[in-house]
């Protein structure tokens, strides 16, 4: 795109340089030569087929490198478009509480069986912890239920566990999803945007690229980055996951927009990161095509609660991600 727009630069003034030295040699030369003449306009015609060739591939250099960023700025951000939202169905504090209750009593079983000696479990400060799992069974039956035998029990812990378990593999999954945005790279992008170059409007052209797109997606990749280490260290060992589903809780604040409806109830999901920066990446693909840009409204992608008309489809930004 560069070599085009320098070419277009130099061939320009050759034709007007040519057209003044035809122009003297014809018109204020009192000692006029044909032949040099002749010389000036074989000149000035090839200086101006130069130019017209040059300007005709820059048009075409400059559709085809504004195209190929669009392309890839919408390949980068479908990847942010494929994050999901943890929606559970209790509170995300008293999953929390629950994940951290199950490692410890985890621990504290393992420790039990290297350490002898019941004072000595005492001095560490180990001991089996319920608290979190009757403030999860009072939601689901206002307290611990009454069992009458064993095997009920054992039924009823079996539950409670498959139900933790759950919880673990949702978060994992959801963590798997912002891993792919660490594991996605801007490399293509920044050379893309390195090579956007014009002659006429570059300087607003390439600022509003890079403010609007660009920059949005570096920074909320970075944003990502930063929480990924925690990720990966959950993915291999899931002590580390409590704090993961802190991370997670953060990150959606950025990336979604929540709404709560009281009549009917429901809560609506949008991904309000991912729908505004495909609307700023539609305004750049206008500009190429010199259109009006087709804005799209962000619609919820994900609902909890009392079904609601016109919900029944996946929003426009879920169709372009899959």
């Amino acid at each position: 795109m560069r070599a085009k727009k320098w070419l277009v630069l130099i061939t320009a003034p050759i034709v007007v340089l040519a057209f003044v030295c035809l122009f003297i040699i014809r018109y204020n030369n009192p000692c006029y030569n044909p032949i040099w003449y002749d010389i000036s306009l074989a000149v000035l015609g090839s200086a101006l087929l130069g130019f017209i060739m040059s300007l005709i591939e820059y048009f075409a250099e400059r559709r085809r490198s504004m195209e190929a960023f669009y392309v890839e700025a919408l390949n980068v951000a479908r990847v942010f478009g494929k994050i999901d939202y943890y929606l559970p169905d209790e509170p995300l504090n008293v999953i929390k509480d629950c994940i951290v209750e199950d490692n410890n009593n985890t621990l504290f079983t393992e420790m039990r069986k290297k350490v002898s000696g019941e004072e000595l479990v005492d001095i560490m400060g180990l001991n089996v912890e319920d608290s979190a799992k009757k403030a999860f069974l009072s939601l689901h039956f206002g307290g611990i239920p009454e069992l009458d035998d064993e095997l009920d029990s054992k039924q009823f812990d079996d539950w409670y566990t498959e139900k933790i378990e759950k919880y673990r593999q949702e978060i994992f999954q959801c963590i798997d999803t912002y891993m792919m945005v660490r594991d996605s790279s801007l490399g293509t992008l920044e050379n893309m945007i390195g090579n956007l170059d014009f002659i006429f409007a570059n300087k607003s052209i390439r600022n509003s690229v890079y403010t609007d797109v660009y920059e949005k997606i570096r920074k909320m990749r970075y944003l990502i980055l930063d929480k990924a280490r925690f990720f990966r260290m959950a993915k291999e060992d899931s002590k580390h996951l409590p704090i993961c589903l802190t991370l997670i809780q953060e990150l959606h604040g950025i990336l979604f927009k929540v709404e709560e409806n009281d009549s009917p109830s429901a809560t609506f999901i949008y991904k309000q990161f991912y729908d505004d920066l495909c609307n700023d990446i539609e305004r750049f693909r206008a500009k190429i095509y010199r259109q009006d840009p087709r804005i799209e409204e962000s619609k919820p992608y994900m609902m909890r609660g009392s079904p609601v008309s016109d919900i029944s489809d996946k929003t426009t930004a879920e169709e372009e991600t899959e």
